[in-house]
Formats: structure tokens, C-alpha cells, sequence
């Protein structure tokens, strides 16, 4: 089964032949963002150089996200951030954990795709929980 049929199924969609082709795209989206935040070998290769020819960092992903929302304990410890980096259709939401896994949610009209992160090696959610803390610090 490949990955796109497992999503299908994973998102209620029961059989291939009810699933339209905004919906293959939104899964195949989702599974692309997953797929680019998991990888484990950023700056490594051209492809995955920043606009100044040095290697990506988790502040150069950073740069295009559109909302933060931060989940935080009664600690304000920061337990998940939420980076919205599509809108408009669709809206594609990545969620990152303080454990360094997550899942990217894609939202079009009625329907939804949900594809894992297993890990985060760029380091977004530490970007991320850098940039909550000196928000925190500045109230």
C-alpha cells in the first residue's frame, strides 16, 4: 500500500474512487511537507542551500511561516508550536512537538489529510521555542 492510499484511508476516505484529485493533491502537499522537515541531511546538497548559497537552517524555514501558535504547559513550558505555512487553499498547518515529532494537517473546503513527522533534525521546534522564550521574556 503505498503512502497516499494508507493517508486516504487514515482520513476517512474509504475507497480510492471517492477521492477526487484536490484531494491527492492536498495528501500529496501534506506528505511533502513531512517528508521536507524530516529530512536528515539539510545543507548537504545544492537543493538544499538557502537563497545566499549557505546551508538551510531551521531560521531560514522559519522565514515563510505565516502564524505561530505555541501550546504551552502551566509552566509555559512550550509542549507544541504550529506553524502555518499555507492559506488560502489550502491551509496547511505543521505541528512540532518538544519530543521532535509532529504531523502537518492540510485543510481544503470539507476535506483533511494528516501526514507524520518523525523527527525533526533541522531543529525547527528549537528555533521556535527560542523565539517563544525572548516573546516571553519581552512581556
Amino acid at each position: 500500500m503505498t503512502n497516499t492510499e494508507q493517508n486516504v484511508i487514515e482520513n476517512g476516505l474509504n475507497h480510492l474512487n471517492e477521492v477526487d484529485e484536490c484531494d491527492v493533491q492536498l495528501i500529496n502537499n501534506c506528505e511533502s511537507i513531512a517528508n521536507q522537515i524530516g529530512c536528515d541531511n539539510w545543507g548537504e546538497e545544492e537543493l538544499l542551500l538557502n537563497e545566499d548559497s549557505e546551508p538551510f537552517t531551521s531560521y531560514d524555514y522559519l522565514q515563510d511561516v505565516m502564524d505561530f501558535r505555541y501550546k504551552i504547559n502551566s509552566d509555559f513550558e512550550l509542549l507544541e508550536v504550529q506553524l502555518l505555512v499555507a492559506f488560502g487553499g489550502p491551509n496547511i498547518w505543521v505541528h512540532l512537538c518538544n519530543d521532535g515529532t509532529g504531523r502537518v494537517e492540510g485543510y481544503w473546503w470539507g476535506s483533511r489529510a494528516t501526514s507524520r513527522i518523525h523527527s525533526d533534525p533541522m531543529g525547527i521546534f528549537e528555533a521556535c521555542e527560542e523565539l517563544f522564550e525572548m516573546r516571553r521574556d519581552a512581556l
